[in-house]
């Protein structure tokens, strides 16, 4: 991801726990003392930069050491790293607990260091003693109230967050309190961290019964260096892991943002690696053009990024130019939606889509789409344009499930939206499976038109046949009266003359083209004999010599030439005799024939018609063989169509399984709240529709095929029963006999219609419950807002798929988004990337959005007014002004983390 383009939330490693080289105990690298400050602050930035940290306190005991503080966080800044100022606050025994405590006090990053350390004199120590010695050790602060009172006095005046240091070691707090003390302590100071704080000390202090579970993990537990050299910044360990924290923010500048995540830690807190996201997600989305949205330039977050802002600032325009480039489908397409793309684009526009495609974990690739209005997308990966569409880089588990606005709201209406929904929440497995019944229901089509070609062949058997036996009959007379074999013999001399007319035909051309060949070489002689003669230089001597050589090939030619000629004429004299000796031997058999045809007159019909019927015998013979073969092939189609039937059928009951799986899931998931049920074909009314569609011109009422509908478990059922007959479409199908020749009738005036028939199919019905004060109502039942309130929960049960909603709380409630839709976004952190234009804060406040995304329209174009995760001053500002609710969702946030966004601990 460009970090110089994204502006949101993302995983930084912090660390609250360094010493510098001004304490007693810190230990310099060889060759270099506290006089090498310039050296040893370069050092001390070096080492934060190459362990990666970009937010550090230097928590020093007792005081600030300015003279190393300032010089730190000042170079350090320069690397972009921000070191805050901090103490670590050192109570000796009695003071607090038996054996002390250290507790590290974090201030704001701008805050004078001068004044913490008069605050620490002023607050927490009642002693006129110096607290740092001569030596750079430090003495044991003596406050004159007790910590439980002078703790949250500091903090409140100097807006610092508390972490209980190394709790398990000397002045740590477990081991100089009892738990019922260490619980009686928290509740007390309220620490934002614990250092090394685990669920087993959480468990153990909840068990005094002093402190709920839910107040202990607004606690984080942290993981800090507490280096006593250079070396060891960022690099000591705790049970064999590396002591890091990581801590997911937008402004690593502002105490606010920290002391937020550290109470809100199960969402914004990672001890050891940071997550890193293994799904596929987009990562920047640019325009070019002259439309409303040219020059935009958005980076998103792997996670929840929300649009906001007025109506008209381009929040929709956005998800609709995403929707246009990865030219995804849309639930009920409108003009609307096409208008807005042009009005976002303009005339020649073009939208770029970075995405980066999880192949599997730890292997990415990172792809590019190009879409300009009016074309199709074009995909890059690098500078290479790749031969795919954009459905194949994203994978089809990874297609998004894209909601706009009154999507949702046509999704409850239609069952056949809310089947689709639910294969798309699904994914690649019901695409796999739905491409399986189209593919046997294509295979039946053509096993289909194979039967009917055959049927429509053999429909002719009868009439060959016939004329086949005429032939018999005809030819058995030329048998009886002997003629037959004489016409035999006389067809095969007749074909035999035609081969040698052929022959003699050959003869004439070849002594035609043997003329036309000695003409032509007496031309070619002659010129160049003509041209030989015209000699104008002094060499003239060699042409004539040329002409000779012409003059003497010319001849000797010519004398083979006239060989030829009188070699042709004595073959085609020869093969004139042959033909006239032909004519001799042919003669008498042509007068036996022509004496037989005077003698049987009228009683036969012309004798030369044997060889015609001879001919059309051969030709009737393969025609029949094949008829014959028809049948076979009918019968082996036919029952090869009841396999892929009975094959469409199973695969239809497996797609009803996987959405039936699927439903269950989602059931499981909102078990509360939401029930999904598929039941298998008992979409009837659909199915009637489609019979009365079937049968449109066949006279049958609506009425009859309702009935029907009701009755048949599919059009295979009914065609079974249509084969069968009257009876049994009386007994089944429960029609009266004048009904039932009817549609047989119908059915037989086309053979296709009862093999199209046999593909008709009830779909699966997808039913949708909520729960509603304790009551549970089918979506019919509930009113627009509850049925997208039961649509969104739907939506968000994904979690490996990318999500883009327009507004989906439309006509929802804050309560419904606050209970259900919040806790759900919560929980899928880094598990999908959402993408959601929203008038609603609680989604960017209690979601915790990583990219909050504010747009305002100037000189009829959008742009972005500000950027930034909820955790940032501007952000917030924005989300109270501009969305109606702001100030309650921050203060719903602030009752649950306890952190008032405005200051400190409430």
């Amino acid at each position: 991801m460009s970090q110089s383009h994204y502006h949101g939330a993302r995983w930084i490693r912090a660390d609250f726990h360094l010493h510098s080289p001004g304490v007693y105990s810190f230990r310099f690298p060889d060759g270099l003392s506290q006089k090498d400050r310039n050296e040893l602050i370069r050092r001390y930035v070096d080492q934060l930069q190459a362990q990666g940290i970009e937010i550090a306190a230097i928590t020093d005991y007792q005081h600030v050491r300015v003279e190393w503080f300032v010089p730190i966080r000042d170079a350090a800044a320069n690397k972009g790293i921000y070191v805050y100022p901090g103490v670590e606050l050192s109570f000796g025994g009695g003071v607090a607990g038996k054996h002390g405590l250290h507790v590290l006090a974090i201030f704001p990053y701008q805050a004078n260091p001068e004044s913490i350390n008069r605050a620490v004199d002023k607050l927490l120590d009642d002693d006129t003693t110096e607290l740092l010695l001569d030596d750079g050790r430090h003495r044991d602060l003596k406050p004159q109230a007790p910590i439980r009172e002078c703790l949250p006095r500091l903090r409140q005046e100097q807006d610092c967050l508390f972490i209980f240091a190394h709790p398990h070691d000397s002045h740590g707090l477990f081991k100089t309190y009892s738990p019922v003390e260490a619980a009686d302590v928290l509740r007390s100071l309220s620490p934002e961290a614990i250092e090394s704080f685990d669920e087993d000390d959480r468990q153990r202090l909840h068990s005094t019964g002093k402190v709920t579970l839910e107040y202990l993990r607004t606690i984080a537990g942290i993981e800090n260096s507490d280096n006593h050299s250079i070396a060891e910044i960022g690099t000591k360990a705790h049970d064999g892991r590396l002591r890091r924290t990581y801590l997911k923010l937008s402004a690593p500048d502002d105490l606010r943002a920290i002391r937020l995540a550290l109470r809100d830690n199960a969402l914004l807190v990672r001890v050891g690696d940071p997550p890193a996201p293994d799904y596929t997600r987009l990562l920047r989305l640019t325009v070019e053009g002259s439309g409303f949205l040219g020059g935009m330039d958005l980076t998103f977050s792997p996670e929840l990024n929300v649009l906001v802002g007025g109506r008209g600032v381009g929040k929709s325009a956005i998800l609709e130019t995403v929707r246009f480039v990865l030219d995804l489908e849309a639930f009920s397409p409108t003009e609307y939606r096409e208008r807005l793309v042009e009005h976002a684009l303009g005339s020649g526009g073009k939208a770029i889509l970075t995405l980066c495609q999880a192949v599997r974990p730890g292997v990415e690739r990172e792809f590019r789409i190009e879409r300009v209005l009016g074309e199709a997308p074009r995909v890059f990966e690098g500078e290479r344009a790749v031969q795919l569409l954009p459905r194949e880089v994203l994978g089809e588990r990874e297609i998004p499930l894209f909601f706009g606005q009154r999507e949702m709201y046509e999704v409850t209406q239609a069952p056949a939206l809310r089947r689709r929904l639910l294969d798309a929440i699904i994914g690649r497995e019901s695409d796999q499976q739905r491409r399986q019944v189209k593919k046997l229901e294509e295979e039946a089509r053509r096993n289909m038109r194979a039967i009917l070609e055959r049927q429509e062949r053999l429909a002719q058997r009868e009439d060959l046949e016939k004329r086949w036996q005429e032939i018999e009959h005809q030819v058995a007379l030329y048998r009886q009266y002997g003629i037959a074999q004489k016409l035999q013999e006389a067809t095969a001399l007749t074909r035999d003359a035609e081969r040698l007319r052929q022959a003699r035909e050959q003869f004439d051309q070849a002594r035609s083209d043997w003329h036309e060949f000695r003409q032509r070489l007496s031309e070619r002689w002659a010129s160049a004999l003509s041209r030989l003669g015209q000699a104008g230089s002094a060499q003239a001597a060699l042409l004539q010599e040329a002409a000779r050589l012409v003059r003497h090939l010319r001849e000797t030619l010519d004398g083979s030439l006239q060989q030829g000629e009188t070699s042709l004429h004595q073959a085609l004299t020869e093969f004139d005799r042959l033909l006239e000796r032909w004519e001799q031997e042919r003669r008498p058999l042509d007068e036996a024939i022509q004496r037989l045809k005077q003698e049987l007159g009228m009683q036969l019909p012309d004798p030369d018609v044997l060889i015609r019927l001879t001919q059309e015998q051969e030709t009737l013979r393969p025609q029949l063989d094949l008829l014959r073969r028809e049948e076979a092939a009918i019968v082996a189609l036919q029952q090869e169509r009841r396999q892929k039937l009975g094959d469409l059928r199973e695969q239809r009951r497996q797609v009803f399984q996987l959405r039936q799986k699927q439903a269950e899931a989602i059931s499981q998931a909102l078990r509360d709240r939401v029930t999904v049920q598929v039941k298998c074909r008992s979409q009837r009314k659909d199915f009637a529709e489609a019979l009365i569609a079937f049968f449109s011109g066949s006279g049958l009422d609506k009425e009859t095929l309702h009935r029907v509908a009701e009755r048949a478990t599919d059009g295979l059922d009914l065609a079974e029963w249509i084969r069968q007959g009257e009876e049994s479409l009386v007994n089944e199908a429960n029609l009266t006999p004048s009904r039932a020749r009817q549609m047989i009738r119908f059915v037989e005036q086309s053979p296709p219609r009862i093999y199209d028939l046999e593909l008709l199919t009830p779909e699966d019905e997808v039913e949708v419950a909520l729960r509603v004060n304790e009551t549970w109502l089918p979506l019919e039942k509930l009113s627009a807002g509850q049925r997208a309130a039961a649509m969104l929960l739907i939506l968000l049960t994904r979690h490996d798929r990318l999500l883009l909603a327009d507004q989906p709380e439309d006509d929802l409630d804050n309560r419904f988004i606050f209970d259900d839709v919040v806790p759900l976004l919560r929980e899928q952190k880094g598990r999908r990337q959402i993408i959601v234009a929203t008038h609603n804060p609680n989604i960017p406040v209690l979601g915790h959005a990583e990219l909050v995304v504010a747009l305002e329209a100037r000189d009829d174009r959008a742009s972005p007014r500000v950027q930034g995760a909820i955790d940032r001053h501007d952000v917030q500002d924005i989300v109270r002004n501009i969305m109606e609710g702001g100030d309650e969702a921050f203060r719903r946030r602030a009752e649950k983390y306890g952190v008032n966004l405005e200051g400190g601990r409430t």
